[in-house]
């Protein structure tokens, strides 16, 4: 099913006297293949489009209704608007009217080629093949950006589909950097902080409560501290996009807060300081899977530093993966096998659940 670039709604398959295309119905946008163009717009008018975006090096338009990656967002000629290409599965997407303003370039239906009847089958099939494809959950397709093996490479998942943002995520960036600076900081003593900022649960109300944001901003190792961040670098601009820069932070604090108790109120060794934003940041990992479940994320097999196989995963099966392995964590924390604290990260994730479950209609 291919989805608008514009508001991500079901596009409707019409056709028409040339042949097929797909069409929004709330803004009444279009994307249109490349061959159906050809037969009806003027030569020069499309090689115009294709020509430019083949020679564009950097996508930077919307996501194609196809495949979902970033298209190229290219000039229709002198006097024409500007539209977005997907070179990989040949549509052309015309918000509403921009089809209209080439409509000079239409061809005289007596100008126009006849349709070939076989090469509008094979162009309609490739492009429902390519969706077909995109839309499966499950696949071993490698993401196409080489940076993405590092991270990889390092055991931590991948985002296969670029985010397009209402505006800067802005907030997101801002609190990986204090907490990096606070932690790095840090470090240089780093036992005397875990014991001056951490939250000891024998002690949770020491400085008036404040170890609950201190230990929130406080991490044992750049390891640690590097792993948390990249987890919200990932998940939280995309959340903080829908839920708005208020609603997120409420989600990060609270999500945090309930961590920490969870951990309080169950960890059975009382006087061992607990660090870490991880709390905060399963509240937003939850509200994720559940608001965007369909994403694409990667995982890389590999041994050691090699890679041997990519597995494209669906949001949802990576979160409720993560949500197991921390039942599993915390039967490990109780018995005192674990120095991570799962129940923190369950306490958090059901912070990110209810604030799906208040939040999800936003639009």
């Amino acid at each position: 099913m291919f989805a608008c670039p514009r508001d991500q709604r079901p596009l409707h398959r019409r056709t028409g006297p040339q042949g097929v295309y797909w069409f929004c119905p709330t803004c009444n946008g279009r994307a249109v293949g490349v061959e159906l163009l050809r037969r009806t717009v003027a030569q020069a008018a499309v090689d115009q489009i294709w020509n430019a975006a083949r020679e564009q090096r950097v996508a930077g338009g919307r996501p194609c209704p196809s495949c979902h990656d970033l298209m190229h967002e290219v000039s229709s000629g002198p006097s024409g608007p500007a539209v977005d290409v997907c070179r990989v599965c040949r549509f052309v997407w015309f918000d509403p009217t921009e089809y209209e303003q080439i409509a000079p370039e239409v061809l005289p239906a007596a100008e126009r080629a006849t349709p070939d009847r076989a090469t509008e089958i094979l162009a309609t099939a490739q492009g429902e093949a390519i969706a077909k494809r995109s839309e499966r959950d499950f696949g071993a397709e490698a993401p196409r950006e080489l940076w993405k093996y590092l991270p990889a490479l390092l055991g931590l998942p991948v985002e296969y589909e670029q985010s397009v943002f209402h505006s800067v995520p802005w907030l997101t960036w801002a609190i990986i950097a204090f907490i990096c600076a606070f932690s790095i900081r840090a470090f240089a003593s780093i036992e005397a902080a875990v014991m001056q900022f951490g939250l000891i649960p024998a002690q949770y109300a020491r400085y008036f409560g404040l170890t609950f944001l201190t230990s929130f901003l406080l991490h044992g190792s750049f390891g640690h501290l590097a792993g948390n961040m990249y987890f919200l670098y990932v998940f939280g601009d995309n959340v903080e996009d829908f839920l708005g820069k208020a609603r997120y932070v409420g989600l990060i604090l609270i999500a945090a807060v309930l961590g920490d108790v969870a951990h309080i109120a169950m960890d059975p060794r009382s006087n061992v300081p607990l660090i870490g934003a991880s709390g905060g940041i399963s509240g937003v990992i939850a509200f994720y899977a559940l608001k965007f479940p369909k994403t694409k994320m990667g995982v890389l097999f590999r041994l050691w530093l090699i890679p041997i196989r990519w597995f494209r995963i669906p949001a949802y099966a990576f979160v409720g993966f993560w949500i197991l392995l921390q039942f599993l964590g915390v039967y490990l924390e109780l018995v005192g096998a674990s120095s991570v604290s799962a129940l923190a990260h369950l306490g958090g994730a059901a912070t990110g659940l209810a604030f799906w479950l208040m939040y999800r209609h936003l639009s």
